[in-house]
Formats: C-alpha cells, sequence, structure tokens
C-alpha cells in the first residue's frame, strides 16, 4: 500500500501515519515521490485503506498489490518460463 501525503502536509502529519502503520504491524517507510512525500507499508495482515485515508495530511491511498501483480511473470504467461 503506498500513502500519497498532501505536498503542503506538515511533519507531523506524516509521523502520524507512520506511527498508525506501525500500530496495525506494518513496516513503513517514507519516500520522495514527485515533490510531495509518501509512505510505503509493507509486511503484515492487509489492513483497509480508510485506516489511513481520514487521517490529516493524506490526499490518497493507493493499493500496491494489483500494480505490482501486473508486472509479474504470472500476469504474462507467455514469459513464463517453459517454451514448448
Amino acid at each position: 500500500m503506498i500513502i500519497l501525503m498532501r505536498s503542503a502536509a506538515p511533519g507531523e502529519d506524516l509521523d502520524r501515519v507512520v506511527r498508525e502503520a506501525e500500530a496495525a504491524g506494518l513496516r513503513a517507510q517514507v519516500v520522495e515521490a514527485s515533490s510531495r512525500p509518501a509512505v510505503v507499508l509493507s509486511g503484515g495482515d492487509p489492513v483497509d485503506p480508510a485506516r489511513f485515508e481520514s487521517l490529516p495530511g493524506v490526499a490518497q491511498v493507493v493499493s500496491g498489490a494489483a500494480p505490482w501483480r501486473l508486472t509479474s511473470r504470472e500476469a504474462r504467461p507467455e514469459e513464463a518460463g517453459s517454451s514448448t
């Protein structure tokens, strides 16, 4: 899951998102994404995106499962490995 913050979000909002993620048992990595901060979440059990959407400073919550799967070999059977 990727949480995109508003560009003008103060540091306290970013810290709050990280604390909420850690409370949910997730690892949170803060990155700079096109002039605004983002928090990449990994590990743990799936969490409802609504848990983060209502936090101050959050612009958008994007589920990371589908886009990553689209680039995997399992989504492209012609590159699955064996040719017969």
